[in-house]
């Protein structure tokens, strides 16, 4: 009789970034990362098409035929990292920065050991348009199936000089 394999068990994870609150900066964009123990291991992975759609055959369209195969994702499949689109202050009350985000990966693990955590950034031009960050934080992802809404606490980095305050905008 063959000997069964460890079992695993899947997290799959399915949300958005809503907004954040940076009273004192506009113009701002995030990227989320995860981060896990050694045990899990995301599911998503760039898979190759064998075929091209047929506009990509004749040579029109996006994409080179000669470059080989389309890269795409499966439907069961995510992305563990990312980077939104830069937005502005909303014009209500709030002034609030709202991204609406969207993430959705897979994990597998055969244990809770090292349960992911979603890492925010989020980075925006300093007075040379250079991009720095605005704020950071972490939070686990949920223990329990179902909705949730996390706040995530942003620390917010803080120059120590007067010149470092000015050349950052911090």
């Amino acid at each position: 009789m063959a000997a069964a394999g460890p079992s695993v068990f899947l997290l799959m994870v399915n949300g958005q970034v809503e907004s954040a609150q940076f009273p004192e900066y506009d113009d701002l964009y995030c990227k989320y990362c995860f981060v896990y123990g050694q045990d899990w291991a995301p599911t998503a992975q760039m898979v190759k098409e064998t075929a091209l759609p047929p506009a990509a055959q004749r040579g029109e369209g996006h994409g080179s035929p000669e470059l080989g195969h389309w890269p795409s994702l499966s439907s069961s499949q995510g992305l563990e990292e990312g980077i939104s689109q830069i937005t502005s202050k909303s014009q209500d009350a709030r002034r609030a920065l709202v991204w609406n985000f969207p993430i959705d990966v897979t994990f597998k693990s055969t244990n809770p050991y090292g349960w992911p955590q979603i890492v925010l950034s989020v980075y925006g031009p300093d007075v040379f348009g250079n991009d720095v960050v605005r704020g950071y934080g972490a939070v686990h992802v949920p223990f329990s199936p179902g909705r949730h809404k996390k706040t995530i606490p942003m620390f917010v980095p803080e120059s120590v000089s007067k010149l470092q305050k000015f050349t950052s905008g911090t």
